[in-house]
């Protein structure tokens, strides 16, 4: 049951790593145009979000291998929120 919730957590981090550099690219684009601090800014956090997606993928294959359900749950519910947030982001800034 736990490998299940840990492939869980990496497909959703998956998905928040190619939101966020679609967001990055789509940012840096708009930065090149205007550069503005603004859209610097927003190139920066969606920077961070994809370092951070791809960092807990690792972190979380490795998890799969030594810890069980009670560290795999709390972490689904973690990714989920963070997967909320940056698709929220993601939808607002196609606007």
């Amino acid at each position: 049951m736990s490998g299940v919730v840990w492939d869980i957590n990496i497909t959703l981090e998956v998905i928040t790593l190619i939101l966020s550099i679609i967001m990055l690219l789509n940012f840096f684009r708009g930065f090149r145009g205007v550069r503005s601090t603004f859209t610097a800014g927003l190139t920066t956090i969606s920077c961070v979000f994809a370092i951070q997606s791809g960092v807990s993928i690792y972190i979380y294959s490795y998890f799969s291998m030594h810890y069980g359900l009670e560290l795999s749950l709390p972490l689904a519910l973690l990714s989920t929120l963070e997967l909320l947030g940056v698709a929220t982001l993601f939808y607002l800034s196609q606007q």
